[in-house]
């Protein structure tokens, strides 16, 4: 588990979740407060991990992920996260242009991959100690 430790009284130490494996379908994650978890899709965070549910916004292949997908993510829109994409196996999941342009327009450091590739990097940010937030598809 990696963790990112908050500087400043009163701070705690923050984990972020650790994707342990992937394959079409299935990611597994392991998260500080819910343990081993099982997702099809999902959103990763500096404290939790949740199930990202395409119905809740309306997303669908294309045109892709978008605002709405992330914003409510904690510590979304900080000028130290990284935000990383993983557009599916395949890369069947776009990304809206609404979403890229919010990200340049706020200066929002992001990533976009094959999802096994994502993981990696998602992977690799938080074991330096980033501040990432995933959003995570296992399909296509």
């Amino acid at each position: 588990m990696w963790c990112r430790v908050e500087m400043g009284a009163g701070a705690a130490k923050v984990c972020s979740p650790e994707i342990i494996g992937c394959e079409c379908g299935v990611v597994k994650v392991r998260d500080s407060v819910k343990g081993e978890v099982v997702y099809k899709d999902c959103k990763l965070f500096p404290g939790g991990s949740m199930e990202w549910d395409w119905a809740v916004t309306g997303t669908h292949h294309k045109p892709g992920i978008q605002l709405a997908d992330v914003e409510h993510v904690k510590n979304f829109g900080e000028k130290n996260c990284v935000v990383v994409f993983g557009t599916g196996m395949c890369d069947g999941l776009g990304i809206t242009p609404t979403l890229i342009e919010y990200l340049k327009e706020h200066q929002i450091e992001y990533l976009i991959a094959k999802t096994p590739e994502a993981i990696r990097m998602y992977n690799k940010l938080i074991q330096c100690d980033r501040l990432a937030i995933a959003l995570i598809h296992s399909g296509c």
